[in-house]
């Protein structure tokens, strides 16, 4: 009983919504049932793991010292002779190609010092002869010629777009709820028919994927727009099969956003 009082009392805050000019204020239990109808709690919790996942690959695949070697090769050069004196195969691979750490010993007998590099593939061996690279202002960062400072190359660096990825699909429902309130607070009032529905047999979170063709009446073009949200695919359907005019507040700078509203 309540619970059917509670949507009666949304549906009429919605019917004098529409009669608003923008800019509209929501009441404060207008936005708590916004928020429980844009949630997407499965595709937070989706985007989370997925993100914590690729997290880990960035650990392991990024070049962590890329900003350090950029400032030795902007300085002006200052190479030192030296020599490797150990290379080992590291676990990491490229490509298929095994990734090797150098140490190489450089300075006078009063200031031998040590450096270490990496190259993809073996490109040394021990008692090489080699150089050094050294920063004129910052003679603690080095790394030998023809290495690099990091185990990952800076191709690997793609690894970053499953984390971002990831933690992006995490938020996008909070972002989507911000854009739903400020379609009813800013947007236009416009009557919608449905004139087309297509199945575009694409599955996004289990969910089909369906086109839709709509009509505004304050607009002289049609609309189409894909929706899979079982809420919003479940309303331009039945709009469809009904042949009812739907009520939607849109950005008039881009249609295609836009939110139904339920008037009872």
């Amino acid at each position: 009983m309540a619970h059917g009082m509670q949507d009666e009392s949304i549906q009429m805050e919605l019917k004098q919504l529409i009669r608003m000019p923008a800019p509209r204020r929501l009441s404060p239990s207008l936005r708590k049932h916004l928020a429980k109808k844009s949630g997407r709690w499965p595709l937070v919790i989706f985007g989370f793991l997925f993100g914590a996942f690729g997290s880990v690959f960035c650990v392991f695949f990024l070049p962590w010292n890329f900003l350090n070697e950029l400032s030795l090769d902007k300085a002006p050069p200052r190479f030192v002779e030296g020599r490797v004196t150990h290379a080992e195969r590291t676990k990491m691979s490229i490509n298929d190609v095994p990734v090797w750490k150098y140490e190489a010993r450089f300075g006078d007998a009063a200031q031998e010092r040590f450096s270490i590099g990496y190259t993809t593939g073996r490109s040394f061996a021990e008692g090489d002869e080699i150089f050094v690279r050294v920063h004129p202002q910052k003679p603690d960062l080095h790394c030998p010629q023809g290495m690099r400072m990091s185990k990952a190359s800076l191709g690997s660096a793609f690894v970053l777009i499953f984390p971002l990825l990831g933690f992006t699909l995490m938020l996008s429902p909070f972002f989507g709820r911000k854009r739903r309130y400020r379609l009813y607070e800013n947007g236009t009032v416009a009557e919608v028919r449905v004139l087309a529905v297509k199945d575009t047999n694409i599955l996004i979170n289990d969910q089909r994927m369906y086109q839709f063709t709509l009509k505004f009446a304050n607009l002289q073009e049609t609309v189409e727009v894909k929706k899979s949200g079982y809420e919003d695919v479940h309303v331009l359907q039945h709009a469809y099969e009904t042949k009812e005019m739907l009520h939607v507040f849109y950005d008039p700078k881009k249609p295609k956003r836009f939110v139904t509203l339920d008037l009872g």
